[in-house]
């Protein structure tokens, strides 16, 4: 298998992609047969969909879920759709290709330690450094023994072409991840904040 990653062309069909069979070749291997495996492609076409990742009982990297718990309160586009993604990037990723949004948010908590706590950061997938085949190998058998993470769903789903063209990060910097309930006070403060930016994003 290349090294070279695909990069997608913006509303390319990738049912034709030379190369997406080896790949999912190499996915079933560490799945196991019969892991159902079918490639991603991405399409102009579909929801908006607004997923947010996190880890149960862990303070701030619950970030996602409850994040989602709060949007769900207020009223959303017809065509905007959100969603629990807190499970395995392999699991992520075929919860995509069943989708098969036109735009993709994810909402986390993800530490980075270059940021003080609460703050906000956003980017588009697509200007990522190019994916790294032993990183991507790493991560998907890290995602099948059970690791949940933003990075994981990332870069599993990003190099087996699950995500759209338009997929967008909002991510906070935690300050808290010991057991326990509730977000810390930076992260508290950042989750309106992260809502209005979600909403003007969508047009809501």
């Amino acid at each position: 298998m290349s090294n070279t990653p695909y990069e997608p062309t913006p509303g390319a069909d990738l049912r034709d992609t030379p190369g997406l069979a080896e790949r999912d070749r190499h996915l079933e291997l560490l799945l196991g047969p019969g892991s159902q495996v079918r490639s991603g492609f991405a399409r102009e076409e579909g929801c908006v969909l607004v997923a947010g990742i996190g880890l149960p009982f862990l303070r701030d990297l619950d970030f996602g879920m409850n994040w989602l718990a709060r949007a769900a309160e207020l009223t959303w586009p017809e065509n905007v759709v959100l969603e629990d993604m807190s499970y395995a990037a392999h699991r992520a990723m075929h919860r995509l290709q069943e989708i098969i949004p036109s735009k993709l948010i994810l909402v986390a908590c993800m530490p980075r330690g270059v940021d003080p706590a609460g703050t906000i950061r956003r980017y588009h997938v697509r200007d990522l450094p190019p994916l790294d085949l032993v990183e991507v190998h790493e991560r998907l058998t890290e995602a099948v023994g059970g690791i949940v993470d933003l990075d994981h769903t990332i870069c599993v789903c990003r190099y087996w072409n699950a995500l759209p063209y338009d997929t967008q990060v909002f991510e906070v910097e935690p300050a808290e991840s010991n057991f326990g309930l509730g977000f810390s006070e930076p992260v508290e403060a950042a989750v309106e904040q992260v809502i209005q930016m979600v909403r003007a994003e969508v047009g809501a």
